[in-house]
């Protein structure tokens, strides 16, 4: 539709140009010719106001072409009138006029024959610069298309080695969640296992002695009452005496000074009594002290198994934004798939520009982040089984030299968790302190005496150190043999950080440190409780 536009405007120009030449050439009638040859300047004009390379309307064209045939038509009439009255005027006339009239139509057809053939000489170079423009612009596409074809072969070669690696990488992940899930469950079941022990060791022990205690209360109990009788039939015996006999006087009197005697030997135990008492109190309060301990232990194990739960979320949110990259990789090539369908539609250099860039980038994060965790599955699986396996052997190892070391001291201690370094240094500090300034006694009720004394009982009872016996009993000064437990065992720094394949910091070093009194094992507490319900004597 545009070129024939532009063929229909150059045609108008041509022949409103010839229409303008013919009447300005003609001099013989220019008086009657002057209103075409206006009318016909006019249409010179709106042609010249007419563009080529624009296209035109059908109406304008349509008036246009009017315009020019009517002049045509009134030359023509003009002509033949002259013709008329040449030939009424004289043959001479007509004989000229004739001459020009073919004169001008030799010249008007070589006009047209010359425009005509410079018109098509404008029109075949224009269609050979179209044509040559074409070709360039065809051998321009395929070039791109070779290029984007290529360019697509490799982001697929590329995105099938990175599904590989990400199924690689999720198989991985899975395999080591499911080891450290069964891991945990086993160390779990483990220390479930332990603690349930200890409790049942804790709970014979308690029974055994709660038993000797009350074994020991009553036969004193009955020894007390057995004294109380024999004292009240000797009381009566005396009473008999001092009214049978009056000169026994003497004798009487030393009788009544042995009862004396064995009523303060019978204070004497009874306070022994109240002491033993109030160690057993004291004795409870650790225990007590302990279960709490255990308590926080579970807890905080707890708290290791949220931690662990974190994260194996934390892997999972950077397993999902992976899959996002892949995706938003594959939604990129299937855009270029369809820019190279379309052959209509041009591919801007800017846009591929973009692309390369941010495929480039993002295949280059993909590659490296492919790589790291290629070696960390390489090397770090084989390094993840050596350290579950050298934490697993540290582990066991650790426990029988622990059950070892219990078994050759105490074999009731509880197994307790290896100590973090900080933990260590903090021990190794307050050791120091105390070896230079002594430790500073702690004023709560555990270890203020009158909180564990009996009114029967003096606080100033003096103490005889024993060396060769155990630091954590003293004997009392008013018995031989016996002991007192009043004097409780110094009190010591106990930290525990247990840690869980080293996922897991060290959160005790954040936390204060927890005071407590150390409590003598379950073989000592036994062996005490059973030496003292063997006792048949008097303390």
């Amino acid at each position: 539709p545009v070129e024939i536009s532009q063929r229909l405007v150059s045609l108008l120009k041509v022949q409103a140009g010839a229409l303008s030449k013919v009447l300005h050439s003609s001099h013989s009638i220019s008086e009657r010719i002057a209103p075409l040859r206006r009318q016909v300047d006019g249409l010179i004009r709106t042609v010249a106001g007419i563009d080529e390379n624009v296209p035109q309307t059908a109406k304008r064209m349509e008036n246009a072409f009017d315009e020019v045939v009517s002049a045509y038509e009134k030359l023509s009439t003009l002509l033949a009138g002259s013709l008329l009255e040449g030939e009424e005027d004289s043959s001479t006339s007509r004989v000229t006029l004739l001459q020009e009239i073919h004169e001008l139509e030799n010249e008007m057809d070589d006009m047209q024959v010359t425009s005509h053939s410079e018109e098509m000489e404008r029109q075949r170079s224009e269609c050979e610069h179209q044509l040559r423009l074409l070709r360039e612009r065809v051998d321009h596409e395929e070039a791109g298309r070779k290029r984007l074809q290529t360019e697509l072969e490799t982001i697929n070669t590329a995105r099938s080695s990175n599904e590989e690696r990400v199924a690689e990488q999720r198989t991985a992940h899975d395999a080591t969640v499911r080891e450290l899930r069964a891991e945990f469950d086993r160390q779990l079941g483990t220390l479930l296992e332990e603690h349930n022990r200890e409790l049942e060791d804790e709970k014979k022990a308690t029974k055994l002695a709660l038993d000797a205690v009350h074994r020991m209360h009553d036969e004193e109990v009955q020894m007390l009452s057995e004294k109380l009788r024999t004292l009240q039939q000797r009381t009566l015996q005396l009473e008999q005496q001092r009214k049978t006999s009056s000169d026994a006087t003497a004798k009487g009197m030393a009788l009544d000074e042995r009862p004396k005697n064995e009523i303060e030997k019978m204070s004497i135990e009874l306070n022994n009594l109240s002491a033993l008492y109030s160690a057993k109190c004291l004795e409870n309060s650790k225990l007590d002290e302990e279960m709490q301990k255990i308590l926080r232990e579970r807890e905080q194990k707890s708290a290791n198994s949220s931690s662990l739960d974190a994260l194996n979320k934390r892997l999972q949110r950077e397993l999902r934004q992976k899959e996002q990259s892949v995706e938003e990789l594959r939604q990129q090539i299937s855009w270029l798939e369809k820019k190279l369908k379309m052959s209509g539609i041009e591919v801007s250099e800017q846009e591929l520009c973009n692309f390369f860039k941010r495929s480039s980038r993002n295949g280059l994060q993909l590659v490296m982040n492919a790589k790291n965790l290629e070696k960390d599955s390489e090397g770090g699986a084989d390094g993840t089984v050596a350290s579950t396996k050298a934490s697993r052997k540290g582990t066991t190892e650790d426990s029988a030299k622990e059950k070892n070391s219990s078994g050759n001291s105490s074999p009731g201690t509880p197994v307790k968790f290896r100590p973090s370094p900080q933990s260590l240094k903090q021990q190794q500090q307050q050791r120091k302190e105390g070896s230079s300034g002594g430790r500073k006694a702690m004023h709560n009720r555990r270890t203020d005496v009158r909180y564990h004394s009996s009114p029967a009982i003096p606080n100033s009872i003096p103490f005889i150190d024993d060396s060769s016996q155990s630091p954590h009993y003293k004997y009392c000064a008013n018995s031989s043999k016996d002991r007192c437990f009043l004097d409780p065992p110094p009190p010591t720094i106990i930290t525990s950080s247990p840690k869980l394949f080293g996922l897991i910091e060290d959160v005790s070093s954040n936390s204060h440190q927890r005071r407590s009194l150390a409590i003598p094992p379950v073989s000592e507490r036994r062996k005490f409780f059973e030496r003292v319900a063997e006792y048949n004597t008097l303390f």
